[in-house]
């Protein structure tokens, strides 16, 4: 059994359940209102869901972070064995 955790982006994590419903062929997540008011929602929005130890973690999407994490990555797939000789 999976658990759901909704970050909010500060110190507090709250767990909540919520409801799987089904809309034609695919699943959707309802998420309680006070969540939808503290990560600021609406609908058509995009979130991120990423697996955790304890579950999954649920956040606002931030195509900005993306664009971040896909240059980093580029520049550590690029200075890989210097930064390995660094780690060490």
């Amino acid at each position: 059994m999976c658990s759901y955790i909704i970050d909010l982006g500060d110190s507090e994590n709250l767990m909540q359940p919520v409801k799987v419903i089904q809309i034609g062929e695919s699943l959707a997540i309802v998420l309680p209102t006070e969540i939808v008011g503290r990560l600021g929602l609406e609908s058509g929005q995009h979130l991120r869901i990423a697996e955790t130890e304890t579950g999954f973690a649920l956040s606002r999407h931030d195509p900005e972070f993306d664009r971040q994490m896909r240059a980093a990555e580029r520049i550590m797939d690029r200075y890989h064995e210097t930064l390995r000789l660094l780690a060490k």
